[in-house]
């Protein structure tokens, strides 16, 4: 800059004065802000790095602000400002922004407070209510869900209505509110899409003329927020919903008894209908009479009903079964009944359509004959034969199923089956099975562990019988009561689980197997019965006795048994010890005997045998 005194004469080395452009905004983004949390804004402008210039906001509060360049710049809007529509300014010194610049504006918004619903099918069409203050600022703008944006309609200026729009896939999405559709503040509150529930049909067809019919609705993406509502021939009925799983939905629309009608079903999710049925109404079926009014557990039976509007198909349920009815006519029809326990059931008709509001009460009595096979026990191991048992024709029943195992045993001849194997003792349910292969009768039967034959003792007796055997195993109880010797059964005495013993009976001599009929071939052994023994000679046939020392004699015989208890004898009198040499000798013991001429005698297993052996005893006379 020149300077001159006198106006003529300038200065050429004069002071320096710098011309700069005023600081000007022209908007801010976002345009509103919330209030309950401190945001940052940018403001855009020319010229805003102007040395010494400042923004206020309200044309009083000066703001935080960061110059990026010269024509944006970074502004903090601090939290817990009153709602309300504020002026952005910049002032250098005392100087404000040039009169004829625009005009720049922050919304400060309190936060919305609530959406409802918060979600909706992905179809569209959920209509969401958006509750906050100062919403009236959007009403000409809209909602924006995700990237899709809706018009709002405002219903007060503390809520706005918007219409969900359809999208591709469900999922959460951000929900704004919108000024213009492109100018849009997020709410930072979310919309679910869910996927859009599908109906698909209706169960039973026609629903009932009569108080509370269940109408069950199955389809898929069934959740809580939907809602069953009725309609009988224009009247709105009182409609309960009962979501049962994400496929089926019960609707049960209570209404006064009506002999006919148009009833109308919709199943709503908000303001959205899923679903519209309409299907006229119809009487439910009647019971007036059963015969007979009792039968036997477990047996199956055929009662014949009385009633009307019987329709095929139809079904009898009798407490939590239910059996295919055969109709005879409108008014007749037979159930072929199958009930396991005793007591009093009520009976009632169903149809494809509906049930019957009348129940009849039928007995079920026990049937002694509860026992399909006889014996009603047997091995783990099976393969043993029983023999079936049963009311019904032979020729009308084809075997018998063991439930537990998956295995049908069929019926052979003389109506004797063999029963399976089992992996486990204990009671099992079993069911007798007709030519159709339906259920006849039913019952249970046991499978007991196998009984196991370890050992005897001893393994021979003689002809004549009597000889007590013991037999030691595993598994013995009471249904082992007896041994067969051969073809011969004798009865057995049970001591515990592992020993029980046999008599042997007079038998002819021969080698036999010993077993015990407790439902097992199995554990059998080799048995010995032989002729009886006999005692043909002593030697030697005379000794001496001082009355100090023992004489040994042999006696000389056959059929002499290892594993008898065996004894001596001379005359009356017991002699000290017997010991078994071979089958046709035993050595005897003789001492303090009486002198004297003896026949000598042999008991074995308490049988006592006589023969020609004579023994003389003399006295020993020292000289």
């Amino acid at each position: 800059m020149e300077v001159s005194n006198n106006g003529i004469d300038f200065s050429v080395n004069g002071p320096v004065f710098l011309y700069q452009l005023l600081p000007v905004i022209v908007k801010v983004e976002p345009f509103a802000v919330w209030s309950c949390d401190s945001s940052t804004i940018t403001v855009f402008g020319q010229h805003l790095d102007y040395v010494g210039s400042s923004f206020l906001l309200g044309g009083r509060d000066e703001l935080l602000c960061i110059v990026q360049i010269h024509s944006s710049a970074l502004c903090t809007i601090p939290s817990r400002l009153q709602p309300g529509n504020y002026t952005i300014t910049v002032v250098i010194g005392e100087t404000s922004s040039p009169p004829d610049s625009p005009v720049v504006h922050v919304l400060v918004l309190q936060a919305i407070s609530s959406l409802y619903p918060t979600s909706g099918p992905a179809s569209g069409g959920s209509l969401v209510q958006v509750f906050g203050v100062h919403l009236d600022q959007f009403a000409a703008g809209g909602c924006k869900f995700g990237t899709h944006f809706v018009r709002a309609h405002q219903t007060s200026t503390f809520e706005l209505a918007c219409v969900t729009p359809p999208v591709v896939a469900p999922g959460a999405v951000d929900v704004a509110l919108c000024m213009t559709e492109s100018d849009c503040l997020s709410s930072s509150r979310m919309f679910a899409y869910v996927p859009t529930p599908d109906a698909l049909l209706t169960k039973p067809p026609k629903p009932l003329c009569a108080n509370s019919p269940i109408i069950t609705v199955i389809g898929n993406n069934f959740d809580e927020s939907l809602e069953c509502k009725g309609v009988l021939d224009g009247i709105k009925l009182r409609t309960s919903t009962l979501l049962v799983s994400s496929s089926e939905l019960r609707c049960n629309a209570a209404f006064i008894p009506a002999e006919s009608g148009l009833m109308e079903l919709e199943v709503m999710q908000g303001n959205i209908r899923v679903f519209w049925v309409s299907r006229e109404c119809e009487q439910p079926p009647e019971i007036r009479n059963i015969l007979p009014p009792s039968i036997l557990a477990s047996l199956q039976q055929t009662v014949t009903v009385f009633g009307g509007r019987f329709r095929d198909p139809m079904e009898c349920s009798v407490g939590a079964k239910a059996f295919a009815a055969n109709v005879l006519s409108s008014s007749e029809l037979s159930c072929p009944l199958l009930i396991t326990d005793p007591g009093n059931y009520s009976l009632l008709v169903i149809s494809e359509t509906a049930t019957s509001l009348s129940t009849i009460t039928i007995q079920v009595e026990a049937d002694r004959r509860t026992s399909i096979l006889n014996p009603s026990m047997g091995p783990m191991s099976g393969g043993t034969f029983v023999h079936v048992e049963t009311l019904f024709p032979s020729a009308d029943v084809r075997g018998v199923a063991f439930h537990k195992l998956g295995v049908v045993a069929w019926i052979e001849s003389d109506s004797q089956l063999m029963i399976p194997a089992s992996a486990e003792p204990g009671v099992m349910s079993i069911s007798l099975l007709s030519r159709q292969e339906s259920i006849l009768q039913t019952s249970t039967f046991l499978f007991v562990e196998d009984v196991q034959l370890h050992s005897i003792s001893p393994t021979s007796a003689f002809a004549a019988g009597g000889s007590i055997i013991r037999l030691v195993g595993l598994h013995f109880s009471t249904r082992c009561h007896s041994c067969m010797f051969g073809n011969t059964s004798v009865p057995a005495r049970l001591v515990s689980s592992s020993m029980l013993y046999c008599a042997l009976p007079p038998h002819s001599p021969a080698s036999v197997r010993l077993s015990m009929p407790c439902w097992t071939g199995k554990n059998d052994v080799d048995f010995e019965i032989v002729e009886r023994p006999e005692v043909l000679s002593v030697v030697p046939s005379r000794s001496y006795l001082d009355g100090n020392s023992a004489a040994l004699i042999t006696v000389i015989g056959a059929n002499f048994l290892r594993e008898s208890e065996i004894s001596c004898k001379m005359g009356s009198h017991s002699l000290d010890s017997a010991t078994w040499l071979s089958s046709s000798s035993i050595r005897c013991s003789i001492s303090f005997l009486q002198p004297g001429n003896s026949t000598i005698a042999v008991t074995l297993d308490g049988t006592t045998v006589f023969g020609t052996g004579q023994h003389n005893v003399e006295s020993l006379n020292w000289v």
